[in-house]
This record gives structure tokens, C-alpha cells and sequence, in this order.
């Protein structure tokens, strides 16, 4: 199943948009969102973004308190479709400022859940003026499993599967690095890592690889792409792994900063004699 053909009708909206030049870094957590709100009605949220969420198809609202991964910085809220209905997709674009283009790599991560049972394919789909790809789950109509992994449309679906199977209720950490080129791009796939370690710590777990052609151009905008009942947070663009695998920082409990602050008075003490 073709992801960009079951969003053509939604996706001439998307082209008429510009902007200022900028690039990296990029960032929504759906945070600054009302919860409960319906996503194209919100206010652009996060950073870096050339204008709000648009779109349409299958309701795509904030949900709380956002989805979590062990050790990644987070912020309440994420963005949660509604139930399957027959021929009908969540198709939500937001632009991304101009910049990222042939000689650049960058880097995209978010997290994903399936809710309850999981329906045909869910993830974010990254376009630019040359082409497209399609990041997550693709589901067994597009020839592939349940497994995470990355899809792309030439004449037919082209789909790299890694060995990390969605499953409901359970949150994924998808991070894509996308290293442009003046021809054919090359395209990795981490899944899982853990936030605070080095790219190079982590195996590539699904590529498309320069020998197979494809041709991003430049990025133009990501959207929400699913068939219902996915959830998505945690959007993250970076010029380095480490950008979009932010580590959470640790709040000091109140016995440690009561010690601090003893310390600092006694050693203000001493300097004033």
C-alpha cells in the first residue's frame, strides 16, 4: 500500500506554504497544545517549524500526559489519532524551515505507540522536493509485517524491515539520520537506542543504501501518517545523533539541595571573615 497515494488529496495543501530560510534544530513535544483540541486548531508549538499543522482525514487530537521512553527529555503531550475508518488516513504536515538539502545530513527522531489493536501502518512520512519516505510501522498491506522499518514509492512500495516488532501499547524510539547527497541518499534506521549513548554505540537496525536511487531533494515537511488508533510525540530534527536523543535531566531531591545549600553558606561564611 502506497502511504503517498492514500494522502494525495490532503497533500496540494501542503505545497502552498514558505518561509524564512533557517534549518536545524527542530522540535514539538506537543506540549504548549490544549488537551482534548483537534491538532489543525492549535497554534504552531515547539520550535524551528515554518508554520502550524495542517492536514486532515482522521481526527488527530493532544492527548496526556505524552509518551515516555527510558532516559529521553520529554514534555506532556503527544498527538493521538482516532479509531480506523475505511478508506480514510490521518494525513497532518507541518513545513520545516528551508535548508536541509543535497550536501546535508540531519537527523529525525520520535516516538510512536500503537493503541489497542494495531491497524495497517502508522509513523511519520519526511517529504521533499524530490521524493519521499515513509518511517515506522507499514503493515502487512504494504507487503512487509508489524515490524518497524522504513518504506519508499517508486513504481511499488520498496520497504526495509528491521527485527523490532510494534506492539500495542509499547513505545518505540525512532531515529532516522538522512544523509543527502547531490545524487542518490542514503537512508539509516536506529530503533531503541538509548538517549545519552553515541550514534556509534547503536546498530543500524534498517538502510536504504545509495545503490537503490532514491532522491529526497530538499526537505520540505514531515507529517503524521497512520490508519488510527497510532500515537506520536517527541518530534526531534538534528544536525547529530545526540541532538535528537536528548538525555532527561535529573531534578536533585530536596536532601541534596538542602546539603548544597549548607555547603554554600559555609563557604560564604568563611569568605567573609
Amino acid at each position: 500500500m502506497q502511504r503517498s497515494v492514500l494522502a494525495l488529496a490532503l497533500l496540494a495543501g501542503a505545497a502552498l506554504s514558505g518561509g524564512p530560510a533557517s534549518a536545524m534544530p527542530t522540535y514539538d513535544g506537543f506540549g504548549d497544545y490544549t488537551t482534548g483540541a483537534t491538532l489543525p486548531s492549535q497554534p504552531g508549538g515547539g520550535y524551528g517549524w515554518n508554520g502550524a499543522w495542517g492536514g486532515g482525514g482522521l481526527d488527530v487530537t493532544v492527548a496526556a500526559p505524552g509518551l515516555a521512553f527510558p532516559g529521553l527529555d520529554t514534555s506532556p503531550g503527544a498527538a493521538t489519532s482516532s479509531a480506523p475508518v475505511v478508506n480514510t488516513v490521518a494525513w497532518y504536515w507541518r513545513d520545516v524551515q528551508p535548508g536541509i538539502g543535497d550536501g546535508t545530513t540531519f537527523y529525525l527522531s520520535f516516538l510512536l505507540r500503537p493503541e489497542i489493536a494495531i491497524s495497517d501502518y502508522g509513523g511519520l512520512s519526511i517529504w521533499g522536493s524530490a521524493g519521499s519516505i515513509f518511517i515506522g510501522e507499514s503493515g502487512a498491506a504494504a507487503g512487509g509485517s508489524h515490524a518497524y522499518g522504513l518504506e519508499a514509492n517508486v513504481t511499488s512500495a520498496i520497504i526495509a524491515s528491521s527485527s523490532v516488532m510494534a506492539s500495542p501499547g509499547e513505545t518505540a524510539l525512532l531515529v532516522l539520520k538522512a544523509t543527502l547527497g547531490v545524487g542518490p541518499d542514503l537512508f539509516e534506521l536506529f530503533v531503541n537506542p538509548l538517549p545519552g549513548t553515541s550514534e556509534a554505540d547503536n546498530l543500524v537496525a534498517a538502510s536504504f543504501d545509495t545503490a537503490m536511487g532514491l532522491d529526497l531533494g530538499n526537505l520540505t515537511f514531515i507529517a503524521i501518517n497512520n490508519e488510527g488508533n497510532w500515537t506520536t510525540d517527541e518530534i526531534r530534527i538534528g544536525a547529530s545523533f545526540a541532538s535528537v536523543t536528548p538525555m532527561t535531566v535529573p531534578t536533585p531531591a530536596p536532601a541534596a539541595l538542602l546539603l548544597l545549600g549548607q555547603i554554600l553558606l559555609l563557604a560564604r561564611g568563611r569568605q567573609a571573615r
